[in-house]
């Protein structure tokens, strides 16, 4: 019996969660590369006997699912005072979040205005 798209993409979301874990995981960056090598080793080993089960099965395809998640971009809101540093007063927005809270019509005034920038 051949495997189906949807057995890949459970094969596929299995190596991607095992790479999410080792993030979540607290070890050393050096034990954490190695780690990730071992993963995309083992992905790109089920990538060749996939594709040796089925012609059509697109390995790159299934490589690239097998990457970990990107960690979402997150910013934080910074209250600026003429003369004055800086002080965090928001954290965890989204690009928009930030940009929409900055171009408020209550987040500056004379002398002081809100910022965002990357956490």
């Amino acid at each position: 019996m051949s495997m189906s798209r949807k057995d890949y993409e459970l094969i596929a979301a299995a190596l991607q969660r095992t790479h999410n874990l080792i993030e979540q995981t607290p070890a050393d960056q050096f034990i954490d590369a190695e780690r990730h090598v071992a993963v995309e080793v083992a992905a790109r080993f089920l990538a060749d006997s996939l594709a040796e089960d089925n012609a059509r099965f697109d390995r790159e395809r299934f490589i690239a699912a097998t990457k970990p998640e990107a960690a979402p971009v997150t910013y934080k809101i910074i209250r600026f005072f003429q003369g004055k540093q800086g002080q965090v007063i928001a954290t965890g927005y989204t690009l928009e979040q930030a940009q929409a809270h900055c171009n408020d019509e209550s987040t500056h005034g004379d002398g002081w205005f809100d910022g965002y920038d990357e956490e």
